[in-house]
């Protein structure tokens, strides 16, 4: 840079160029500029306490491993997942994913809940304004395994 702050004129000659290309070409270049968040947290429980028929005391640690996260694949589409891991049982946690999609003056968001003994999803489409919060669609679909 020079002293006044601003670029020599073949840099930004080359800025312009390489603009241009970005322009002509737009499928040559990923924007990897996605907005992300996770979340991870760790419980450890140590109880103390009675065993079923009173007799003996017991002790019973439980471990989970939570995450949640989110990302937006656009502007106006967002990815929301939340799970986890329960070392005691070794099995995947409660687990529960949301696809929202911002629709102007509506919103509509689908919820599954992919595996495990209550499966579901629902999609919904309300209005973003609160005295409309009334009229909305929703519907629901829910399988229970034994």
């Amino acid at each position: 840079m020079e002293e006044d702050g601003q670029l020599p004129e073949a840099q930004l000659e080359e800025q312009r160029r390489q603009l241009e290309m970005m322009r002509a070409n737009p499928g040559d270049y990923v924007d990897f500029d996605i907005p992300w968040r996770l979340d991870l947290s760790y419980t450890l429980a140590y109880n103390r306490g009675r065993s079923i028929d009173l007799l003996r005391d017991t002790t019973i640690f439980t471990q989970y491993l939570g995450f949640n996260g989110d990302f937006s694949l656009t502007p106006k589409w967002k990815v929301i997942m939340n799970s986890g891991f329960d070392f005691i049982n070794k099995q995947i946690a409660y687990t529960t994913l949301t696809i929202s999609r911002d629709l102007h003056c509506w919103q509509m968001s689908i919820n599954l809940v992919p595996f495990g003994s209550y499966r579901q999803f629902s999609i919904t489409i309300n209005p973003k304004a609160g005295i409309l919060r009334d009229l909305r669609i929703n519907r629901t679909r829910q399988f229970m395994e034994f």
